[in-house]
């Protein structure tokens, strides 16, 4: 009886043991990357005359958009943003706050960032971010996946494609008050101390509105020696929403929610606020020349129905 209680002690241990060596080579950015296939998924392209608009922008482009975690590596604090899939490759674009913690002190810590993958993939893993690049005063950061990411082309799942089958493409339309927005991202995070709740956030969500004003007062960001006005819209907003996406009527994204302010100089935060799209494309294209790497994205002309010109930074300027 002591032998068989012996076995069975040795093969619980070593199965824990088992479990713990994967995890940590799960948690180990040396370890080497995952291939993680995505079910496949065939949203409504199709607008029709009885389907709402919000209802439509989410059936096209909700999958693009995740939930961003940050977590301070040298205390239990974490942050929930939202973040938004640009190309094939998985490049997620974020707010720069996520790449980081600012101390109480003044230091500042860079923040071990993951994603979760929009929930039409069934699929509530914790996937790990690597930073490329984030700028305080554009307000951006973008973020590549560790893991190599496929997706399955057909319902039988017979075949796959290498990388993301839903991504945001950059509206390259003019922006017009009163043109109508539609905001999707995660509206429930918050700041936490100690492990998190389960669940610890809300997927995804849908709210629409319009563009409300564009102007100086609405404030500004920089990305490189170029300045481009922020702009308002009414689409319900949370600071936890920020750098999720905004789209116009058509899909297209206008801007990565931002931030909220106070007007007349007030303590309580009024009006949600956007980068433009504009911006974005322009930071891609700084990211790119100052890396050295291409930063592939799409941007959608007047008049192009869902079909996309496709853009990147260009080297050749560097050389």
């Amino acid at each position: 009886m002591k032998k068989l209680f012996g076995l069975a002690f040795c093969f619980a241990l070593s199965a824990m043991l088992l479990l713990t060596l994967s995890a940590c080579d799960w948690m180990d950015l040396s370890a080497p990357p995952r291939d993680i296939y995505l079910s496949y998924y065939s949203g409504d392209a199709q607008s029709g005359e009885e389907q709402d608009i919000a209802e439509y922008v989410s059936s096209v482009d909700r999958g693009a958009v995740v939930t961003v975690i940050s977590e301070d590596p040298s205390s239990t604090s974490t942050a929930i943003y939202s973040g938004i899939i640009i190309n094939t490759d998985g490049l997620v674009l974020t707010a720069a706050d996520a790449a980081y913690f600012v101390r109480s002190s003044g230091s500042v810590r860079t923040a071990d960032v993951s994603a979760v993958l929009s929930e039409i993939y069934g699929d509530s893993t914790k996937y790990k971010l690597e930073l490329i690049d984030y700028d305080s005063d554009a307000g951006l950061a973008l973020f590549s996946f560790y893991d190599r990411f496929y997706h399955y082309t057909d319902d039988e799942k017979t075949s796959v494609a290498d990388g993301f089958q839903l991504y945001a493409t950059l509206s390259g339309v003019d922006l017009k008050v009163g043109a109508a927005c539609v905001a999707i991202g995660n509206a429930a995070g918050e700041y936490y101390i100690g492990n998190l709740p389960d669940p610890f956030y809300i997927r995804e969500t849908v709210t629409s509105g319009v563009v409300s004003a564009m102007s100086e007062n609405v404030g500004s960001v920089s990305v490189g020696e170029n300045s481009y006005n922020k702009f308002t819209f009414s689409a319900a907003s949370t600071p936890e929403l920020f750098g999720g996406a905004l789209f116009d009527e058509n899909g297209y994204l206008i801007g990565m929610i931002s931030d909220k302010f106070s007007d007349n100089g007030g303590n309580v935060p009024r009006f949600a606020a956007a980068i433009p799209s504009e911006a974005i494309a322009a930071y891609f294209d700084e990211v790119s020349l100052r890396k050295q790497i291409v930063v592939e994205y799409s941007v959608a002309t007047d008049g192009a129905e869902r079909s996309a010109v496709q853009l990147c930074g260009n080297l050749s300027e560097a050389a």
